[in-house]
């Protein structure tokens, strides 16, 4: 089977999932050659080895969802904030209030809707926009009606929020005509655990690290 950039970028999604420390400023795929994909791994400060092998297992669980022959491999770059990240390759995740480089958003059309591009369509929405208050953001195709469900911890600096939530909506723009995009908007407050409805297939496209190591 034929790994495609997509598939490397989704791989990582998942990967990533639960995994986004505050040292994490950006992650971002590219391919090397035919069989290995690159994580690069942008961080700040002096992470503990417990973070590091949180990082790790993240690359090495991106990598068995790969499967086959095919490898992903992570490269750690330490760019003390608030430096420029040179980044290389597309986007996977990118820490709030960081600067967007559109060169390097993988580009996606939701005029051809299926899961795998309303994952990387929500996925660059929220590059740069996510508040620590955010806990999970799923997806879902229901019928041909795209749905985003965002899980909130508080409400805590709400304009940030809203901001996050503003370019979520805008996927409406790409979708084709007669397709509306649902929006679900829930406050969780932590530790209450997240239940998904139950009708929803759902994806998850952004987990909160709630269980940060030392």
């Amino acid at each position: 089977m034929e790994v495609s950039i997509k598939t490397a970028l989704l791989s990582a999604q998942l990967a990533l999932l639960g995994t986004t420390t505050p040292q994490l400023r950006a992650v971002s795929i590219d391919q090397k050659d035919d069989w290995f994909y690159v994580a690069y791994v942008y961080y700040t400060g002096s992470p503990s080895d417990e973070i590091i092998d949180l990082w790790n297992s993240a690359v090495t669980e991106g990598s068995a969802y790969l499967g086959g022959d095919y490898h992903l491999i992570g490269d750690f770059i330490h760019v003390e904030s608030p430096g420029a990240l040179s980044i290389k390759g597309s986007y996977v995740y990118l820490k709030e209030g960081e600067v967007v480089d559109p060169c390097h958003i993988f580009p996606v059309s939701l005029k051809n809707l299926n899961t795998t591009h309303l994952r990387l369509a929500a996925q660059n929405a929220l590059l740069g926009k996510i508040p620590d208050a955010v806990r999970g953001i799923i997806v879902d195709i229901f019928e041909d009606t795209p749905r985003i469900w965002v899980y909130v911890d508080n409400e805590n600096k709400k304009e940030n929020i809203d901001l996050m939530m503003r370019s979520l909506e805008s996927l409406q723009n790409d979708l084709s005509s007669g397709v509306t995009l649902q929006m679900h908007y829930l406050i969780v407050p932590y530790p209450v655990k997240i239940q998904p409805p139950k009708d929803v297939t759902f994806f998850s496209v952004y987990l909160r690290c709630d269980h940060i190591p030392e």
